[in-house]
């Protein structure tokens, strides 16, 4: 049982990180949102003059969103690739072990392809719940991670 909870570890701790991520990034936003307004009121920046585009503040966190996603989607892979290299050396539930690396290892690999494609407007309009496209598959793959360690350990 003790070898089983140290596979699943990484991948509770994978979910933990998905799941508090919205909470960073909206940290983020608020203080970048903070620093434009100081920024715009030392500069003069008023209701009239022309924002481009890509600077409103809705794009900014937009950016944020994308720009956060892109660079965790590797490192909170490796969470369980490090639970089913653990699971694979002490013998619990050596298989499915191996299709977890195998599949975290094609799902990070595919998602940050397909991320790094798309716009941040684009990315960042597919949210649901909260939660964005990266951090949802990130859950739902840790979860029946999970929960195949524990059916076939």
């Amino acid at each position: 049982m003790t070898e089983m909870l140290g596979a699943v570890f990484p991948l509770g701790v994978a979910i933990v990180l998905y799941l508090l991520t919205p909470l960073s990034t909206a940290k983020i936003q608020k203080v970048l949102a903070g620093q434009i307004a100081e920024d715009a009121a030392r500069y003069g920046v008023t209701t009239q003059t022309a924002i481009p585009p890509h600077l409103s503040p809705q794009m900014i966190k937009d950016y944020v969103e994308y720009a956060a996603d892109t660079v965790q989607i590797i490192p909170a892979s490796l969470l369980p690739v490090i639970g089913a290299v653990f699971a694979v050396t002490t013998r619990v539930a050596e298989e499915v072990a191996l299709i977890i690396l195998v599949s975290t290892v094609v799902l990070a690999v595919a998602l940050d392809s397909w991320m790094l494609t798309r716009s941040a407007p684009d990315y960042a309009s597919r949210k649901r719940w909260g939660y964005s496209l990266v951090n949802l598959i990130g859950i739902i793959a840790n979860i029946v991670g999970i929960v195949l360690i524990f059916w076939y350990g």
